[in-house]
């Protein structure tokens, strides 16, 4: 298994992708804060092999509908979400 990881920091969030050698990734989208966090994750569709993929909340695989090329998210404090981006070929 190919693995790439990708940190974005800012003062609240922490976002991580392990992308495998079959174009399918898990985002880890950590919140830091105290408080409960709500707002919108762009999706870069370049790390997909073709224009077709699914996206997905994990481990309780529950289909995701982006919004264009951003998901919506809802992470109480101190919690996160784990997201499945399948490449569909």
């Amino acid at each position: 298994m190919h693995e790439t990881r990708r940190n974005n920091i800012n003062a609240k969030r922490v976002h991580k992708r392990y992308k495998k050698g079959d174009g399918s990734a898990l985002l880890i989208i950590g919140n830091l804060g105290r408080n409960r966090k709500q707002g919108s994750i762009k999706i870069d569709s370049t790390i997909f092999k073709s224009g077709k993929h699914q996206i997905s909340s994990w481990p309780d695989n529950q289909k995701i509908e982006p919004d264009g090329s951003s998901i919506n998210i809802d992470i109480d404090g101190l919690g996160y979400k784990m997201v499945a981006l399948s490449d569909l070929n």
